[in-house]
């Protein structure tokens, strides 16, 4: 009997397994249908001078895109080497086109072969409604920073990913309804502390070595009220800000509510342990 119930615990776990697997396959297969696909329109790409009034420094680059793809593309994020910006570009829904603009930066003294390899990419970063994540990388080679440039023929498309579930940011969380949290400094400011207040500036006025010692003390280690109460407004927010975020996909279904519950309390108690007054 103990054999037998044994063997049928591994028979529904395999199939639990197999289950698994099959539901997994078919999610993807479902998100590889609708998702978006952003391609680059033509073979060529223009460069011209920016307007130095908004963008001194800076060369634009000019490349129409389009969505060849089931599904909209939201959220874009286009870039051509370390410190380019790029213009707000509106969602493109299925078969939609647009162009896009790249402020490039210019470096001075630059030679050629430094600027044809910080400037031979474009990556364009994108979402699906889905919160999953592509990206297309377009190669190319700017010769110049006025005319047309030529396109290559390949092009690299990211399978889409969801994103990892990074610190909770945002503008919502700099309202704090208290006041602004801050690290206490603690023992890592006692080199200042002794510096200033007990060793005190070679032109400042001598005190009484005790209250200097107070000073120093209430300096590494702040008293304030509402200490706690702040900590625990800012880890509320902190969990109201992660019940929309993307989640796993083996925490879809039944797992959905306690998986998000989960993630928001444990984000939650990292805020009201890391975050001082």
């Amino acid at each position: 009997m103990a054999f037998a119930t044994l063997l049928l615990a591994s028979v529904t776990g395999w199939l639990a397994w197999t289950t698994r697997r099959l539901a997994r396959a078919t999610a993807e297969e479902v998100v590889g249908q609708i998702r978006p696909v952003v391609v680059p329109i033509g073979d060529t790409a223009h460069a011209q001078e920016a307007d130095e009034d908004r963008w001194p420094e800076y060369f634009d680059v000019k490349i129409g895109l389009r969505n060849i793809g089931a599904g909209p593309a939201l959220n874009f994020n286009m870039t051509i080497g370390e410190g380019s910006r790029s213009e707000p570009l509106v969602a493109l829904g299925a078969g939609s086109d647009d162009r896009a603009l790249v402020h490039v930066p210019v470096v001075a003294n630059e030679g050629p072969m430094t600027y044809h390899s910080r400037t031979a990419k474009m990556v364009v970063e994108y979402f699906d409604l889905g919160g999953r994540r592509y990206v297309t990388e377009i190669w190319f080679g700017i010769l110049n920073r006025v005319g047309d440039t030529k396109l290559q023929r390949s092009i690299k498309l990211g399978s889409g990913v969801v994103p990892r579930e990074g610190p909770i940011s945002g503008p919502a969380l700099l309202e704090n309804p208290l006041m602004a949290a801050k690290e206490a400094p603690g023992i890592r400011k006692l080199p200042s502390a002794w510096r200033y207040y007990v060793l005190q500036d070679p032109d400042a006025l001598p005190g009484p070595l005790l209250p200097r010692l107070k000073e120093a003390w209430s300096w590494m280690y702040p008293r304030h009220r509402r200490t706690r109460t702040q900590r625990l407004m800012w880890a509320r927010r902190a969990y109201k800000s992660t019940l929309d975020k993307p989640v796993r996909p083996w925490a879809r279904g039944v797992l959905h509510r306690p998986y998000v519950t989960a993630r928001g309390l444990r984000w939650s108690y990292r805020v009201y342990r890391n975050l001082r007054y």
